[in-house]
């Protein structure tokens, strides 16, 4: 059940990226932005959304419940049945694969 519903929330963060500016910065600054700043950012998302996708479930499913949906490590830790220091040490990890992954277009 928490698996279907990382991947739902995962989906309509997608969807929802694909209607909406795609972060508080870019809708600030979208009356200057060229089209070559908006294509790079699009790609900068995708390559993130990509990365995530690229997780394993097992830390894919709180990474999206924690930082796409908002859950805080107690409510990640109650529908996955997990001790919330697991929920933490899973986190921690799926944050360290991404930064991994994404590395070059972090600098």
């Amino acid at each position: 059940m928490a698996k279907n519903a990382a991947i739902d929330a995962g989906r309509e963060i997608t969807r929802r990226r694909t209607r909406l500016p795609s972060t508080s910065i870019e809708f600030a600054n979208a009356e200057v932005a060229t089209n070559e700043d908006e294509n790079a950012t699009s790609e900068r998302h995708k390559k993130a959304l990509d990365a995530i996708r690229g997780l394993p479930a097992l830390y894919r499913e709180p990474f999206v419940l924690k930082h796409m949906n908002g859950w805080s490590y107690k409510q990640i830790a109650e529908t996955l049945g997990l001790p919330v220091d697991t929920v933490e040490t899973r986190l921690v990890r799926a944050r360290r694969f991404l930064r991994e992954a994404l590395k070059d277009e972090l600098s």
